[in-house]
């Protein structure tokens, strides 16, 4: 490995839910956070610069991606522009049916955060969510062939539930990955009670070797979805696994970060623009060998 693999552009720091596990992905967060959106042409620039080296994907997230009136010009823009696979955290909730059509012209795979099986529950976690709204949002990104799976974050308030979380993603034949809180102090205890309970009821375990788990979740006849125990190696600070992992963050102010437990960010020191193309590739070559060493 020579460059990075993975982008996750964060296109911005505002959420209209509140989720109390949310990290935002190392930015700030609450109802004083000053509202940050990343330009279309700022994201066009950066892609541009980076479509000849060895990056893999690219996932945008936030905040809640759709708040940016943007998000549908920039998956679009990737979408035609790259072979990268795109991919896009959201909640959901702001995705109407024009949208949905217009993403289902894309590869974009959509990874909804689904924090509860419960109605009430969902609702008083995301303080404004409505599961109901969701899952027919859901239904709907099927109808058009969005593909879709479903994040859920485990922690020691709701470990006791992945039964519940886990046999719903199987009625509905929606992939999921578990992924651990990573405010979590408890985590390597909660980490073997749901590993203990995957290997129960789960087959062809396959270790990815990034920080990841997948296992096959039988649904009707011979069909199943997968489930995946997403392990930070930030709990371990296994850099090894980290690094082969290869992700790297761009924030909605432009600023970039190699970890999401390191809060020294990275300035691009120019402006982002086709004219800076090999500048902007230049930057994230040497942020990756700082990263990796090389």
């Amino acid at each position: 490995m020579t460059f990075w693999k993975r982008l996750r552009v964060l296109v911005t720091n505002q959420c209209n839910y509140q989720c109390s596990f949310c990290h935002n992905e190392g930015q700030g967060k609450g109802i004083d956070t000053k509202p940050i959106y990343m330009k279309y042409n700022e994201l066009k620039a950066v892609i541009d610069s980076l479509r000849d080296t060895e990056l893999k994907e690219v996932q945008f997230s936030g905040g809640e991606p759709f708040l940016n009136p943007a998000m549908i010009d920039m998956i679009t823009y990737v979408d035609r522009t790259t072979n990268f696979e795109i991919g896009c955290a959201t909640n959901a909730s702001l995705l109407t049916q024009d949208l949905i059509r217009s993403l289902s012209k894309t590869k974009v795979k959509l990874n909804v955060q689904f924090p509860s099986t419960d109605t009430v529950e969902y609702r008083i976690i995301t303080a404004t969510g409505n599961m109901t709204k969701l899952i027919a949002t859901l239904d709907l990104c099927k109808e058009y062939g969005v593909p879709i799976g479903l994040n859920h974050v485990v922690s020691g308030n709701n470990h006791h539930d992945i039964l519940k979380v886990i046999n719903w993603a199987r009625q509905h034949s929606t992939p999921i990955k578990i992924l651990p809180d990573i405010n979590e102090t408890a985590n390597q205890s909660i980490k073997e009670y749901v590993i203990r309970i995957l290997r129960s009821i789960l087959f062809e375990e396959k270790n990815l070797m990034n920080g990841s788990i997948k296992w096959k979740l039988p649904t009707s006849g011979s069909n199943f979805v997968t489930v995946t125990y997403v392990d930070s190696p930030c709990f371990s600070q296994d850099k090894p696994t980290c690094i082969n992992y290869a992700e790297i963050r761009l924030h909605p102010d432009l600023h970039l970060q190699s970890c999401i437990k390191d809060f020294n960010f990275q300035e691009f020191g120019f402006s982002l623009s086709s004219d800076n193309s090999t500048r902007i590739k230049t930057r994230f070559q040497e942020l990756w060998n700082n990263f990796s060493g090389n």
